[in-house]
C-alpha cells in the first residue's frame, strides 16, 4: 500500500498569493512545505490526503476525506481559516493513524501547528465537537468511522486466533475428553501407596537376613607381647633381671654407667658356652 501525505494548512503571501502547502509525510514523520505544482502531481499520484483537482485547480476533498476547512498561514505565527466559521477553536486537526492496541484504540492526530499527538476515542469525539478534525466522522449511532486513507496499525500482543474461539467450541473439546471417576482415582492412589509399602517392608527384611561379614584379625601379630633381650657389642644377652639397678646402688637417669658397676655385672651373670 503507498503512503499518502496529509494536507494541514495553506501557506500564503500576504492576503491574494498562494506560496505552497503544509504536509504531513507519514513515512519520515516530519512536516513538508511544498509548492502548489508540486501539490498537483503529488494529487495527480494519488499521494495526497484532503486535497483535491477540480478543473486543474486545488480544492478541498471533503467526500472522501472530510477536509471542510483549512488553516492558512499568512505571516510568522497568524493563522486564519479558509472559510469562515463560528468555532472557537483556532487549530484544525487531521486523523493519520489508528493504533490498535491491547488497551484499546488510539488515534493520531496532526495540527497545523507541527504537532503530532495520540488520543483516545473519547478525548477525538470532543474535538469533533468543538473544531474541525479532517479523516474521520461521525456515524449514525455515534461511533467514529475512518475515512479512505487512514493508516491502521495491529500493535496487540495476543494474536485474533484465540480471540475468535466460541462458547461452542470449547464445550465440544470438554466433550471430547475421556470422563474419569474422582473414586476409582483415589482407589488407584491406595493401591499404588499400599504396593509401595511392601515392597519397601521386604526390602528390609532381605537386608536384615544377610550375613555381616567380621574382620578376621587373628593372623595379625602382636610385637608388643615379645619379650626381645638386650644385646652386648660382645654378643652376650641380659636378662630382664639384670635390667634392673644393682641393690644399695641408684643409678640416675641420663648418667653412664661406671667401670666397677659393669665388672660386677659381669661377674655376676653367668656366660654361655658358645657352640663349636
Amino acid at each position: 500500500m503507498m503512503s499518502k501525505k496529509t494536507a494541514i494548512n495553506r501557506i500564503d503571501l500576504g492576503m491574494t498569493r498562494i506560496a505552497g502547502y503544509t504536509l504531513y509525510d507519514e513515512v519520515s514523520r516530519e512536516f513538508q512545505e511544498t509548492t502548489p505544482k508540486e501539490v498537483k502531481d503529488l494529487i495527480n499520484r494519488g499521494q495526497v490526503n484532503g486535497l483535491k483537482l477540480v478543473d486543474g485547480e486545488i480544492e478541498l476533498d471533503k467526500d472522501v476525506f472530510c477536509m471542510s476547512n483549512l488553516m492558512v498561514k499568512s505571516a510568522v505565527g497568524k493563522y486564519r481559516t479558509l472559510y469562515p466559521t463560528t468555532s472557537i477553536v483556532n487549530c484544525m486537526y487531521a486523523v493519520v493513524r489508528v493504533i490498535e492496541t491491547d488497551n484499546g484504540r488510539l488515534y493520531e492526530i496532526i495540527n497545523n501547528k507541527c504537532a503530532r499527538v495520540k488520543v483516545t476515542p473519547e478525548k477525538l469525539k470532543i474535538l469533533m465537537e468543538i473544531g474541525y478534525v479532517a479523516g474521520v466522522k461521525m456515524g449514525a449511532c455515534g461511533e467514529i468511522e475512518l475515512c479512505k486513507g487512514v493508516t491502521i496499525e495491529d500493535k496487540r500482543t495476543k494474536p485474533e486466533q484465540f480471540e475468535s474461539i466460541t462458547q461452542t467450541e470449547v464445550k465440544e473439546h470438554e466433550q471430547s475428553l475421556p470422563d474419569i471417576n474422582i473414586e476409582e482415582e483415589k482407589d488407584l492412589t491406595v493401591e499404588g501407596n499400599e504396593k509401595s509399602a511392601e515392597k519397601s517392608v521386604e526390602s528390609v527384611a532381605d537386608e536384615s537376613d544377610t550375613p555381616v561379614e567380621q574382620e578376621d584379625n587373628s593372623s595379625e601379630i602382636v610385637f608388643d607381647s615379645l619379650d626381645v633381650p638386650e644385646v652386648h657389642a660382645d654378643g652376650n644377652t641380659i636378662s630382664d633381671d639384670m635390667s634392673t639397678p644393682l641393690d644399695n646402688t641408684e643409678v640416675n637417669e641420663g648418667d653412664s654407667p661406671s667401670k666397677e658397676q659393669v665388672e660386677e655385672k659381669k661377674t655376676t651373670t653367668p656366660r654361655k658356652n658358645k657352640k663349636k
